[in-house]
């Protein structure tokens, strides 16, 4: 495991991936933003939730043993993968979001 401690092992992983995800996030954002494609009203209710979730994220993650972050990121990741194979029917489409919905979901996105 090039010298990484196995007990801190998945926290690397997690924090590897974030190192590659945070950039082209950013980039995204700045690209959608040239083209006005930004709901600002919509980026100010998601960003309070969204760093409340990552806060416990870390705070969360710091304090588990990197095996059980291995199972929970194991799990999540077999989640996301299955609704690949469920068809998603758009029922959001003209309808108003929930203020709540929206600060829910921002949570657990961040």
């Amino acid at each position: 495991y090039i010298g990484f401690p196995l007990n801190n092992l998945m926290h690397f992983v997690s924090a590897t991936s974030l190192v590659c995800v945070i950039p082209t996030s950013i980039s995204s954002f700045y690209q959608f933003n040239r083209r006005k494609l930004v709901e600002w009203p919509m980026v100010k209710i998601i960003t309070p939730g969204m760093i409340f979730g990552v806060i416990i994220g870390v705070t969360s993650a710091s304090m588990m043993k990197s095996r059980y972050l291995e199972i929970f990121l194991s799990f999540l990741l077999i989640f996301i993968a299955l609704r690949f194979f469920i068809p998603q029917k758009n029922t959001f489409r003209n309808k108003e979001l929930s203020f709540w919905l929206v600060a829910l979901v921002s949570f657990f996105i961040g």
